[in-house]
């Protein structure tokens, strides 16, 4: 389902917050429904001016128009993504690649 940045990074990030195992299950499919041809891809980014305030990233590379790309994202989020607690959405977010 996702290619991985930095193997060990994301397996240990992904280990030490295990409630992300069930969402990324789930946005892969929600995901494939607005972006058929997407690749997606984990990375854990750190918060440069504090190393330890560090959180997923779930990338959506897509080839499609910016404009739309966003649309479809905020209509992902609308329809899905914001319904998560905020400890979870603290810990993952969804950004797009172009």
């Amino acid at each position: 389902m996702y290619t991985f940045r930095h193997y060990d990074i994301v397996q240990e990030y992904l280990n030490s917050n295990k409630l992300l195992y069930p969402i990324l299950t789930e946005a892969a499919d929600k995901i494939k429904h607005f972006f058929p041809e997407s690749s997606l891809f984990l990375e854990v980014i750190s918060n440069p001016e504090e190393e330890s305030d560090t959180h997923l990233v779930l990338f959506i590379k897509t080839d499609l128009p910016p404009v739309e790309a966003i649309e479809k994202l905020d209509q992902l989020d609308e329809e899905w993504f914001l319904n998560f607690p905020a400890d979870i959405m603290n810990n993952l977010s969804i950004n797009l690649e172009f």
